[in-house]
């Protein structure tokens, strides 16, 4: 028995044998012959004697669930992943009702997960995105391909943010899709300080322009009085 599991599966005995469980049942894991651990699910119960009800054994068996173990590893490892993502994460039904929403969702949107089940993502929208996106949206997820663009929506305080949008279309065992899962990333920020630097680039660049219009006017307005004042210097100097 492996030295992290016997406090349980010790445990759960006394619970049983003090009349605290109806039977007894554990999971823990066992080391084989070969040195390997296998996680094992026991259940079992006693064999009463018939005239006092004395235990005389237990019954029971043992089933090897080590698979089921690896598989609920990898999907707890997968559901903090999606919970735990800075981007936000919804899973639709093929209608568009949302089924789930993770927590970077709601800190975008504003909206509680209980606010958004059962709803479609449309009661997002600003009235700002054309809607032939949401045609185009659409048409490719339904057809099986992935859809990437970008959205302006609105929270539920009412702010318009942007929003960097990809959808895909999660296939089942028949290889048709079963759901749609939306990562998406609020870019509101990112486009902001693009607008500003495009807008210092093209002041900059405006000023720079300035710069050369003044110079080359000044230039061309100083040309001629200043090779006159040079004649007149270099008469003086030649009848000095």
């Amino acid at each position: 028995l492996h030295p992290e599991d016997q406090k349980q599966a010790l445990a759960h005995y006394e619970d049983y044998l003090h009349g605290r469980r109806p039977d007894y049942r554990s999971e823990f894991r066992l080391r084989t012959r070969t040195g390997d651990w296998r996680w094992i699910s026991s259940f079992g119960r006693f064999v009463t004697h018939a005239s006092d009800g004395r235990p005389i054994r237990m019954l029971g068996t043992h089933a090897d669930i080590t698979e089921r173990k690896t598989m609920e590893g990898h999907l707890r490892k997968l559901s903090r992943t999606i919970e735990q993502a800075p981007l936000g994460v919804i899973i639709t039904d093929l209608t568009g009702a949302i089924e789930y929403a993770n927590p970077k969702f709601c800190a975008m949107t504003g909206y509680t997960v209980d606010e958004v089940i059962g709803r479609n993502p449309r009661f997002l929208k600003s009235g700002e995105t054309p809607p032939e996106v949401y045609r185009r949206l659409w048409a490719t997820i339904l057809r099986g391909d992935v859809w990437a663009s970008e959205t302006r929506n609105r929270r539920k305080d009412g702010e318009l943010y942007d929003e960097f949008n990809i959808i895909a279309p999660l296939l089942g065992d028949s290889g048709r899709p079963t759901h749609f899962v939306s990562f998406k990333d609020d870019i509101t920020d990112r486009l902001r300080q693009k607008a500003e630097s495009a807008n210092m680039l093209a002041k900059e660049r405006e000023l720079s322009e300035m710069k050369t219009r003044f110079i080359s006017v000044t230039s061309h307005e100083f040309r001629t009085p200043m090779a006159a004042a040079l004649g007149s210097i270099e008469l003086l100097l030649n009848h000095a």
